[in-house]
This record gives C-alpha cells, structure tokens and sequence, in this order.
C-alpha cells in the first residue's frame, strides 16, 4: 500500500474523484445521499437458502465470514469522498462474489476483482480508473501469474474467473450503485437481473483452490 501511495499519491486520487463528481451528475448525487449499510452478521440467519442472504448467512455460520470485517458498521463523520468509496466498496465485496459468479474462495476472488476492474474502467474517467484500479489489477493480475507458473492445473478455471469478471463488469451498470438490501431474499439470477447484470453461472473452482492454497488436509481427503 506505501509503495502505491508513493507512484498513485492519495491527494491525486482525491482530486481526480473530485473532479469526476463535478462532470457526473449522477456520480454526484450518489455521494451526497451518503446511502451506508447497517447490517449486522445475524442478520442474515434468517434467508432462506439459495438467497443472496442465505448463500451469505451460509458463509457467516459454517465460515467465520465477518461482512464488518471487524470494524462494524460505523459511518465516521465528515467522510471525504475517497473514504465514502473505500467504506462502500468494502460493504459490496462480498456480494460481488455473488454477482461475478466467483465462488468464496481463493479462486474466485479472481472473478470478483476483475469485474470491480472492468467496471470502474468502464464508467469513471480513464485518469480516475487507473487511480482506483491500480491495487486491486495488481493484487488480481498476481493470483493468475501464480495460478499459471505454481499451480498450471489450476489456470484454465482461473482464466475462465478472470474472462467472466470482466465481462460481467463491462456489462453491467457501476456496482456502486447497487443496494444489497433490496436483494437479499431474491436468488442471485432473480438479483442480477434486478440490477441489470447478465445472466451468468457460477465458476466451479473448489477443487482447484484447494490446490492453490496448498491446503493438506482436503487435499488428503481428495486423493482417497
């Protein structure tokens, strides 16, 4: 993160979404409504299974998955508009995983990073997109170089992750907008057709992110 500060300082980004939200009426309008999830983790152990709460309330119970990732949902006050994206884009993530199709695992963040990618790319200005881009490409572009020369069983389902992120977020409306509450009990077909995202299926990489991972034990489980 220090070494991106320094090539993508902090204040430039900030002044290229400032500039942004002056030319997009829409982008504008979106921040100055301010719209922050207050959703709790128990919330969704009431969503039937096979909802978008279910399928999260799943990853909760049997996972550990924290959506606050620690923290809560508490709205720090004055929020600068890089602080608004950053809150925003940390409540959507996981549901990103959701509506690219990747699966909750290693592999499947593929998937969801380069549908994000493909998606700012797509409606910020080019100068804003590469600012905002810039940490998760990377992050994204090294799971692929280390799927392909470590774990080359691995690359065609991550190749697949990576083709149908960025289609689905060149497809799509800006996820940024989206509010999760309005589908949680809707499936994911009934949920992206809501948003207006293509109709997908979901990337099978379970077996191969067990790979990826180097993780023994179902590794063991799988060769008996």
């Amino acid at each position: 993160s220090t070494a991106f500060n320094e090539v993508i300082p902090p204040e430039e980004v900030a002044a290229l979404m400032e500039e942004e939200r002056r030319k997009n009426p829409e982008l504008n309008a979106w921040f100055e409504e301010g719209f922050v999830s207050t959703y709790s983790n128990e919330d969704f152990m009431q969503y039937a299974p096979g909802t978008v709460g279910g399928m999260i309330g799943y990853q909760i119970r049997e996972h550990g998955f924290d959506l606050t990732l620690g923290v809560g949902n508490a709205v720090p006050e004055n929020m600068t508009s890089m602080q608004y994206w950053g809150l925003r884009g940390r409540q959507s993530h996981d549901f990103e995983h959701i509506l690219t199709g990747g699966q909750f695992n290693s592999l499947g963040e593929v998937a969801v990073t380069f549908g994000r990618v493909a998606n700012q790319s797509q409606h910020l200005s080019p100068e804003l997109a590469a600012a905002v881009n810039a940490y998760q490409a990377f992050a994204g572009l090294r799971m692929v170089t280390r799927s392909m020369l470590h774990y080359p069983e691995t690359l065609v389902p991550t190749l697949r992750c990576l083709e149908q992120g960025i289609a689905v977020g060149l497809a799509s409306p800006p996820f940024w907008y989206f509010k999760w509450e309005d589908v949680f009990a809707m499936t994911p077909e009934e949920a992206r057709a809501h948003f207006g995202v293509p109709a997908i299926e979901e990337v099978d990489t379970h077996e191969e992110s067990i790979i990826f991972r180097e993780d023994p034990l179902p590794l063991a489980e799988a060769a008996e």
